[in-house]
């Protein structure tokens, strides 16, 4: 269903259509909040009659690291902080636990259900192998695509829990094997 808005160009009074509401909402809320609402024609002068004396903007935005001009947030500041980021473990565990509503990590894992709890140990063990010693690793891929392996635990991580056998055991190296992802996902649950 098109549903047939207009604006006006607080310009040159010219008549803009909207046939998307969501669009129409958006130049609203631009218009109240800016002050001015302009047509494609107006638009193009009002951005060079702002940028006349400044040289061509482009590229990407001043906060990206790919950027020439690119300052780091932490300037001047202990060099502690550098390297804070998803490669830092902590740093992921803090985040995983905010995005889910806790203060800390170890709040978030209390509050997992078993079977959870246990998933995430097997994997975190898992992770921390030497997966390049497997055989057909080189193969690696996702479900669907041809020719991938994926990642199998020859025990697994359901029959581990129902067993209690160790997370360190079934996340173990020698609990790993490379399979083909048809297979792997025929083997599902058993």
């Amino acid at each position: 269903m098109t549903i047939d808005k207009t604006h006006k160009c607080t310009k040159c009074s010219t008549e803009l259509l909207y046939t998307n509401t969501g669009s129409w909402y958006n130049a609203r809320r631009r218009r109240e909040k800016q002050g001015f609402l302009h047509c494609k024609k107006c638009a193009d002068e009002h951005a060079s009659e702002a940028n006349k004396g400044n040289p061509k903007i482009t590229g990407r935005p001043k906060g990206s690291k790919n950027n020439p001009n690119y300052i780091p947030h932490n300037r001047g500041k202990s060099e502690n902080i550098k390297n804070i980021g998803w490669h830092k473990k902590e740093t992921r565990m803090l985040q995983i636990a905010r995005r889910n509503g806790y203060d800390t990590y170890k709040e978030y894992r209390d509050s997992l259900p078993e079977w959870k709890a246990y998933t995430v140990d097997v994997w975190r063990v898992t992770n921390q192998q030497p997966l390049d010693l497997l055989e057909n690793i080189d193969k690696r891929g996702v479900n669907g695509q041809d020719g991938a392996y994926t990642l199998d635990h020859r025990v697994s991580i359901k029959r581990g829990f129902i067993e209690n056998i160790p997370p360190e055991e079934i996340g173990h190296i020698d609990n790993l094997q490379m399979l083909p992802w048809e297979e792997n996902i025929t083997k599902g649950w058993r």
